[in-house]
């Protein structure tokens, strides 16, 4: 009898320190072998490589409207610390080496295509500012990019604080209003589109238009004066001075 009870006393005994064993074993594997899944690892990492912020989701992150990043975009060009597309094939430079503005040059912001973002102009200056025989570059933000859109002489002058501005070309004389930017540089071409026209007579004043309706050279006149009557873009000389002053977010 004594046998047999002793015999189960061991029994209980060794079932116990089995099961302690098991459970220690256990946690202590879970702890020290336990690594991410392979899909766990890959989202984690695909979102923090890959994620790149648009104007939106950076203002938003900096508590900065789309207008403030265009503008802290635009200062950086101005001051040549950072480059800018110049063509249709993305090709980048500084302004200090763009090749189509060789003089003094002068700048003004003002939205043009009326999509809250301002543009900044830049227009090479001899004796008088903003007149027709001046080439110009007008930088346009978009997609985290800073856009260069060359304008000829006589294809930007007298701009007005709405973006309008006066356009002089072999075809003729108009205004003109761009509607969007949606295009890529021109080296050549100024993106000005035949709806952009606000206003237009042919070169031989045979044929006027206003918003590519045929008007009479009476009500063309009437709507150039309004034109005219309507306050003017100001320019500042391109330094470190204008530009950290006026490239403020209002």
């Amino acid at each position: 009898m004594k046998r047999i009870l002793v015999a189960f006393i061991i029994c209980i005994l060794m079932a116990t320190s089995t099961a302690c064993n098991m459970q220690n074993g256990t946690s202590d594997n879970a702890s020290a072998t336990y690594q991410p899944t392979a899909s766990s690892t890959s989202i984690v990492n695909n979102v923090s490589a890959t994620y790149q912020p648009t104007a939106s989701s950076t203002s938003s992150a900096n508590n900065e409207t789309p207008n403030a990043v265009a503008l802290s975009a635009y200062k950086a060009v101005l001051l040549n610390e950072a480059k800018f597309t110049t063509d249709d094939k993305n090709a980048q430079g500084y302004l200090k080496d763009y090749p189509y503005l060789d003089h003094v040059i002068y700048f003004a912001l003002v939205d043009m295509d009326g999509d809250g973002v301002s543009e900044i102009i830049i227009k090479e200056v001899y004796d008088e500012i903003d007149v027709d025989s001046c080439r110009a570059v007008v930088l346009h933000y978009a997609n985290d990019k800073v856009f260069g859109y060359f304008f000829s002489a006589g294809d930007i002058y007298n701009v007005k604080n709405d973006g309008t501005f006066s356009y002089s070309g072999g075809d003729g004389y108009g205004c003109v209003k761009i509607h969007s930017f949606k295009t890529l540089p021109d080296p050549i071409n100024a993106p000005i589109k035949p709806d952009d026209f606000l206003c237009f007579n042919s070169k031989d004043y045979s044929e006027f238009s206003i918003n590519n309706k045929p008007v009479s050279k009476e009500k063309l006149d009437a709507f150039t004066e309004t034109q005219k009557q309507k306050g003017n873009v100001v320019w500042n000389i391109v330094n470190k001075a204008n530009v950290e002053s006026q490239l403020v977010n209002k």
